[in-house]
């Protein structure tokens, strides 16, 4: 019945938008055997993660998105997009959870769009990533320079409940602003949930470089600060094609919480960085990635926040990755990537898709293998 419902709704969907303009029914089917294992806990060998084989589905999603000429060089556009598990059949909840909107595209001038967007902080880390549709599976940079010590910031997640304009290109100049409203005030609390952030990039010819800041005000996440609180994140990042096969790119992070801790007032940052390079050659990718995540910086009233701030000193963490990539056609690739995660012993870095739930000080370790088609 579900699935009908389902089948009847989408038909509905793409019947009415190609009646009144273009639209499009696109999407990822990605699938892959992973073996993952973490070791080396500081708590010792019954605190370890022993070696695991499965098959999980690596990013899979669905959408349509479609656009009416209202004249003028004026357009409407719209996005419905939801993960799906290729594993289990299983969709996402919330069923469109990934870029949703609706807008206005004015070409020489941007897009507005409103709904779930893609922030410029989260774009800017996809643009660095070389994992297959970036940022799926193991050994994204995610895995380090989303969290703090093992605990998600959230910001290279999308931005529900919000608006966001992007640039047209003004000679390879490109500017972006998002504001997500918060739904989590409550009368008599003073609590004000938003979230901000902006991010200006450039690219001419080889040539990539960009910036992003956001700020998530208010948004209480567990581990870092609670009242009156700011989790922000400054981003930069660059790329460089070498020549038409060999690209090389850097990236570097920070990421600070500041606010009212259960303690008092304080402050926590961690500082990261990464490289990457890719090498492309005929139907062939091979590719490379190291990041590395320092101590956390606790300041203030920061104890007992989850970061092990008492053992600062050991919190730091490196990734490695490295992956090969065969293309069976323009849309279809048998795709490899082996990481791991070299925790220091007070350190909880695991990967950030395909987790394997490692204890302080142990090291995340993952081989995968799969089937990637683009449709």
């Amino acid at each position: 019945m579900r699935r009908g419902l389902i089948g009847g709704v989408l038909w509905a969907l793409t019947a009415s938008a190609a009646a009144q303009g273009s639209v499009t029914l696109y999407g990822v089917a990605d699938a892959a055997v992973d073996y993952v294992s973490a070791k080396g806990a500081a708590a010792g060998s019954a605190a370890d993660k022993p070696g695991l084989t499965r098959l999980s589905s690596q990013g899979s999603y669905w959408g349509i998105r479609g656009s009416e000429d209202l004249g003028g060089g004026l357009d409407a556009v719209f996005q419905l997009e939801g993960n799906f598990s290729i594993d289990s059949g299983a969709s996402s909840t919330p069923f469109f959870n990934r870029d949703t909107f609706v807008g206005l595209r004015h070409r020489p001038v941007g897009t507005l769009t409103l709904g779930v967007n893609t922030t410029s902080v989260r774009a800017l880390g996809n643009a660095l990533d070389l994992t297959p549709g970036a940022n799926t599976g193991i050994g994204a940079l995610q895995s380090l320079v989303s969290s703090m010590n093992g605990i998600s910031t959230d910001h290279d997640s999308r931005l529900q409940n919000s608006v966001r304009y992007r640039s047209a290109s003004f000679y390879g100049v490109e500017i972006g602003a998002q504001y997500g409203f918060g739904e989590a005030r409550a009368e008599g609390t003073g609590r004000n949930d938003y979230v901000i952030g902006a991010g200006l990039a450039y690219s001419s010819g080889p040539l990539y470089i960009a910036y992003a800041y956001e700020d998530r005000h208010d948004k209480n996440k567990t581990g870092l600060a609670q009242a009156n609180g700011h989790d922000e994140k400054h981003r930069v990042g660059v790329k460089y094609q070498v020549t038409e096969q060999w690209l090389i790119g850097a990236l570097y992070d920070r990421s600070a919480s500041n606010g009212q801790f259960s303690n008092g007032d304080g402050r926590l940052r961690r500082d990261a960085w990464a490289l990457v390079t890719e090498y492309d050659w005929g139907v062939h990718e091979i590719y490379a990635m190291y990041a590395r995540a320092s101590d956390i910086s606790c300041q203030g009233a920061t104890a007992g926040n989850g970061v092990n701030c008492g053992s600062s000193s050991q919190t730091g963490a490196q990734l490695w990755t490295f992956g090969y990539n065969y293309n069976l056609s323009k849309r279809t690739m048998i795709r490899t990537t082996i990481s791991k995660i070299f925790n220091q012993a007070a350190a909880k870095y695991d990967f950030s898709n395909g987790r394997t739930g490692a204890a302080a000080g142990a090291d995340p370790f993952g081989v995968s293998v799969g089937l990637r088609h683009r449709f």
